[in-house]
């Protein structure tokens, strides 16, 4: 790969949503829709020639709705395994397309916070990303354009089972709510467990899947379930459940605050350390300094940086994403070059009065 941006990156990477607003806690909510078409089988059960006769329906019908001029579309055997995996974490994706090809596509717009993806495991996953803290409005927009594709091509719906997809569990709304909250002051005061226990019509996980150790201090907050249960249910349960946490979060970081908590204040300084002077940095490493350092902004305690442009560089330090910016296809060394890229970021941050 040259210098160039790659066509699917270069179509929105000056676009920086991730910078333009920001909740110091809930960081992004990701909103899933899953549709098949009622004329044709699931994709794991159509030929690549089957697939390939569905995808100008499936493009056309985007067409229609978003723009030809707003709809980027392009063929998964046209994009490198760079372009995938920037995707991919770029829209913070649970649903792998890396070895996605012929008959298969992606659609996304200038915006850099929807994604729609062709016959990988359903006909189509709709994704939208709200990371600007205004969630309905995202969802209202989602729900618009998943009616207006609904009125062109039918959609696979059983009075029974609602929404058909290709996992059953997903039946139903066939929507998948994911808030992401950076709970840091929980977490390591160790109040979160008991916490989650109490959430009802939810599933909390961390960012890897599990509970038990959590990447970057951050918790997904999930719908638990898709059938018997509308659209306006599940985005209730997921916004009681943040709320909840969110109220706790921000008491324990009032509490370390006030109180000057030493061991805090401790893991912010060796955070900032580690980023601002090791000569090689690991992706969970830079993470977890960075979470460190996301709490700091919000404590008062971290100047030189804003909440956004730390949302901003838990996206440009992953793989991917480097390796777009540093301009090179290998991972020669991307441990040092991540440790220097962390150099420029930092170099204007301070640790204030209170953490000297």
């Amino acid at each position: 790969m040259t210098k160039e941006n790659p066509k699917p990156v270069a179509s929105f990477i000056q676009n920086k949503s991730w910078e333009e607003k920001s909740h110091p806690i809930w960081a992004v909510t990701s909103f899933n829709l899953k549709r098949n078409i009622a004329r044709f089988n699931f994709p794991s059960r159509l030929s690549k020639e089957e697939m390939n006769r569905l995808i100008p329906l499936l493009t056309d019908a985007f067409v229609r709705v978003l723009g030809k001029e707003t709809m980027l579309f392009f063929p998964t055997e046209e994009l490198t395994l760079q372009d995938k995996e920037f995707l991919y974490e770029h829209f913070l994706c649970e649903e792998s397309f890396q070895n996605a090809g012929a008959g298969q596509g992606v659609v996304i717009t200038a915006t850099g916070s929807f994604l729609a993806l062709f016959n990988i495991d359903d006909h189509i996953n709709l994704q939208w990303l709200d990371c600007k803290a205004a969630w309905e409005d995202t969802w209202n927009l989602l729900a618009k354009l998943e009616k207006e594709i609904g009125d062109v091509l039918a959609y696979a719906f059983s009075p029974k089972f609602g929404y058909l997809t290709s996992r059953v569990e997903n039946c139903g709304t066939a929507l998948k709510v994911c808030a992401y909250l950076h709970l840091p002051a929980l977490s390591h005061g160790g109040k979160l467990p008991p916490l989650l226990h109490s959430l009802d019509d939810v599933r909390a996980t961390g960012m890897e899947g599990t509970k038990d150790h959590l990447l970057a201090d951050f918790i997904l907050l999930k719908n638990a379930v898709n059938l018997g249960v509308s659209e306006q249910e599940i985005l209730r349960s997921v916004h009681l459940a943040a709320t909840k946490l969110i109220g706790a979060e921000r008491a324990e970081r009032s509490r370390l605050a006030n109180e000057s908590n030493a061991e805090m204040k401790d893991l912010i300084t060796r955070a900032y350390g580690l980023l601002a002077h090791s000569y090689q940095l690991s992706t969970r490493e830079t993470l977890s300094a960075l979470s460190m350092i996301k709490l700091g902004i919000d404590l008062g305690w971290v100047q030189g940086l804003t909440d956004p442009e730390v949302n901003t560089l838990f996206m440009e330090v992953r793989r991917a994403h480097l390796l777009h910016f540093l301009g090179i296809s290998g991972d020669e060394e991307i441990q040092h070059q991540r440790a220097a890229f962390m150099h420029k970021k930092l170099k204007d941050v301070q640790l204030k009065e209170a953490l000297r």
